[in-house]
């Protein structure tokens, strides 16, 4: 199964990447997104490769304004449950910095 993500490399190099299958954390759930918005700090990256001070130094997927359905329930229980609609929040940083879950 694709998991397609746009990821900035530099000012001006969009790439459309398969990224692989999700591994959620014990109290992380995983998201079917459905829509994803363009907010203005993804602009900056694509246009600059910076956003004021953040300056890319490694890949970095955009889109952190997403909404869909939970498709796999947090393991410990703490969150949604599978089939409830949710949108995620933009400032919770997860993973490497590349990917919003641990690789």
């Amino acid at each position: 199964m694709e998991n397609l993500a746009v990821v900035a490399h530099a000012a001006d190099d969009l790439r459309i990447e398969d990224i692989g299958a999700p591994m959620a954390r014990p109290d992380e759930a995983v998201v079917d997104v459905a829509f994803g918005g363009v907010c203005g700090s993804d602009l900056h990256y694509w246009r600059h490769g910076a956003a004021g001070a953040s300056v890319l130094r490694e890949p970095m997927i955009l889109g952190h304004e997403v909404s869909g359905v939970v498709t796999v329930a947090a393991a410990d229980g703490s969150g949604p449950a599978v089939g409830t609609p949710v949108a995620v929040h933009p400032l919770t940083a997860h993973g490497d910095g590349r990917t919003p879950w641990p690789a």
